[in-house]
């Protein structure tokens, strides 16, 4: 696995622990202040709303 793989994967795995941690009525909190987090670190408001729309955009029907 490439570096940039394996630190995806382990961001990957972090999330998907947090997750199960805040459990089904505080996820959608949980992902809101990790990403107004990431935004604050990131200091790029154009960068984090360009990431957001791409997001967003795999979110389509027939797009997961």
């Amino acid at each position: 696995m490439t570096d940039d793989a394996t630190n995806t994967e382990a961001v990957y795995e972090a999330m998907a622990q947090a997750i199960d941690a805040a459990g089904p009525e505080r996820t959608e909190l949980l992902l809101a202040k990790f990403a107004l987090l990431l935004s604050e670190e990131t200091r790029d408001t154009g960068k984090v709303l360009a990431l957001l729309s791409q997001a967003a955009a795999t979110l389509s029907p027939g797009r997961l």
